[in-house]
């Protein structure tokens, strides 16, 4: 289980250390397939249903961290597609060039222009 202030992770393999009741133990956590690494403290340890747990509070993140991680919990995948459009300064230089340069008078001898699209 994870969410944005921290995670309770099943564990597999024996071997991770009793955490006593008021302490913390400091760990990296990798989450592989978003290629996000977490500073945290992991802050209890049990038994849930036949497996050893570990309950872990991140640290402070990062805001790219932070994206990562809202994105990972909050959105279907492939949701947020970026976008490459002009910016405003870049738009406007366009409209400036359409204006003092306009198609009917300076490009009459034009055969096909091609404007490409994205799906979506």
């Amino acid at each position: 289980m994870i969410s944005e202030v921290g995670a309770e992770v099943a564990l597999t393999q024996a071997g991770f250390p009793t955490i006593p009741l008021g302490e913390s133990l400091p760990l990296t956590l990798e989450i592989m397939e978003e290629l996000v690494t977490l500073q945290a403290q992991a802050i209890r340890t049990g038994i849930k249903d036949e497996f050893p747990t570990v309950r872990i509070c991140f640290e402070q993140l990062s805001l790219r961290q932070q994206r990562s991680l809202v994105e990972m919990l909050f959105c279907r995948p492939g949701q947020w597609k970026t976008h490459y459009t002009p910016g405003e300064f870049a738009s406007f230089l366009l409209l400036f060039k359409i204006l003092f340069r306009p198609r009917i008078l300076f490009d009459r001898n034009v055969d096909v222009s091609t404007v490409a699209v994205a799906k979506g």
